[in-house]
């Protein structure tokens, strides 16, 4: 299998993709210049502690503050043993420091979530100074290399430190972990001795950027080619590999010539199709994705070209789909709740060949997820674990008219809400003058089902209509005086 990682740096984005076989796997997006901060560790001031939410409100010096839950905070009690945590406010005191790392990034108007439950990421493992013992990555599945890998990190660590194998690790020899395992603990002591150092709020440990992040996550075998097409980017790209993977480095090269990287290696059309919220598959269907607020609805359509045995036809559309939600939640990077509804079946064992096809294809997935069962109506509830903002978050924006509801009001709709402040400000601050300003169809059916006059009886006021080619459908002003 030939795995390539493909670095696009812009002045306004850097673009990670990790494509096999010429299949798009990954995709990375991050604004140039502009890093989120999952993985960063502070040293945060405790502003507030609200025992009713189990929370604290740490400021880490971002610009909201960040979250820190009871369970997100319980190794401030101090035993590790004791997997309850205790109240809030035993563990947290209004104007603490506090050393945190960011979890998740600021979501809308949520801020970051913190937990000093600290872990320091390297390519083949991840150092958890305040853990203890050994957990494997799912997916290594042989069974004796979990048994060797264990052994060597058991004999590596401490009683009071703990370590997550990564799936780097397969193959890798004793020296190789017990190097990085040191580098991962000098870093541990650097946020220490910066924090020792810092008054809150202050960052002590800034994760890798981007193209770091490549390097260290994405490549999964020396074999892995990594093509760069900024000098700058492929330099940090070479002194990162070079620590951790030189066989690693000795394959990263710059693009040169004609084209955009994407372009040259055919996968552009790929990247530009991972916000469309249709997806075809295989056989004809396709599956709907659509995010809201508080979850994502993926629909599996079969399409009309199936025909066939009924359940034979959507047992299949819905294998193909299982697969492709897999691929389109890590591409997308969804996160939180998903309700996904396959096309029904009437066999319970149909059911489960779904369900199992779905934890296949999310075997690979980084991302830690959770998949319930599918239910005789063909729902299946299902969570992946946020740690930032969707893919549609970094590249797009709320829009303007409907701010992210998906539907603005009708003129009919407008007019009707335009009567009813008008009203109210007549109420509130009798006699006088209103302006309404709003977009010309509004203004065009009060005119027409209420008009000047008869508005200016029913208020007890002067009223003037303006009309404003740039006010949206559903925006209105009601302005007192002229």
């Amino acid at each position: 299998m030939a795995e390539e990682i493909l670095i696009n740096v812009s002045p306004l984005l850097t673009r990670v993709a990790r494509v096999s076989d010429g299949d798009l796997v990954d995709l990375v997006v991050e604004p140039t210049g502009r890093r989120g901060a999952v993985g960063n560790v502070y040293l945060g001031r405790a502003l507030g502690v609200v025992p009713t939410l189990r929370a604290a409100f740490v400021d880490v010096g971002l610009e909201r503050d960040g979250f820190l839950s009871a369970d997100d905070a319980r190794e401030l009690a101090g035993d590790r043993r004791d997997d309850r945590a205790p109240p809030i406010d035993r563990l947290v005191h209004e104007g603490d420091a506090i050393l945190v790392q960011v979890a998740r990034d600021a979501l809308r108007d949520k801020g970051a979530r913190l937990t000093t439950s600290i872990s320091l990421p390297g390519r083949t493992l991840i150092y958890v100074p305040y853990g203890t013992g050994v957990a494997l990555s799912r997916r290594i599945r042989d069974e004796t290399e979990r048994d060797r890998l264990s052994g060597v990190l058991e004999e590596l660590l401490g009683d009071d430190e703990g370590a997550i194998v990564r799936t780097n690790a397969e193959g890798a020899g004793s020296g190789e972990l017990s190097r990085e395992l040191d580098a991962l603990r000098q870093v541990w002591r650097t946020i220490l001795r910066d924090a020792d150092k810092a008054a809150p709020p202050a960052i002590v440990h800034a994760d890798l950027g981007a193209v770091g992040r490549a390097v260290r996550d994405l490549a999964s075998s020396p074999e892995t080619t990594v093509l760069v097409d900024d000098a700058a980017a492929l330099a940090d790209a070479r002194t990162y590999a070079g620590a951790v993977a030189p066989a690693l480095a000795d394959r990263m090269s710059l693009h040169t010539g004609r084209g955009g990287l994407f372009d040259r290696h055919e996968i552009e059309d790929q990247v530009g199709e991972v916000l469309e919220p249709s997806v075809p598959l295989p056989g004809g269907g396709r599956i709907v994705i659509e995010t809201t607020a508080a979850l994502t609805a993926i629909d599996v359509d079969s399409g009309e070209r199936n025909r066939g045995h009924p359940e034979e036809a959507a047992l299949r559309i819905n294998l193909e789909a299982a697969e492709e939600v897999g691929r389109q939640l890590r591409l997308r990077g969804i996160g939180g709740a998903i309700v996904i509804d396959f096309i029904r079946m009437r066999r319970r064992e149909n059911a489960d060949r779904v369900v199992e096809a779905l934890r296949d294809a999310l075997r690979d997935d980084p991302v830690p997820t959770d998949v319930g069962a599918l239910s005789r109506f063909g729902l299946l509830e299902m969570t992946r674990r946020r740690s930032g903002p969707a893919l549609s978050e970094i590249v797009g924006r709320t829009c303007p008219v409907c701010e992210g509801l998906g539907f603005v009001d009708t003129a009919e709709t407008a007019a009707d809400h335009i009567l009813a402040t008008a009203e109210r400000e007549a109420e509130e601050n009798p006699g006088g003058f209103l302006t309404i300003f709003a977009a010309p169809d509004v203004i065009s059916i009060l005119e027409r089902t209420v008009g000047a006059d008869a508005l200016r009886q029913r208020l007890g006021c002067a009223v003037a209509f303006r009309r404003d080619e740039a006010f949206a459908p559903d925006r209105f002003d009601v302005v007192r005086g002229r």
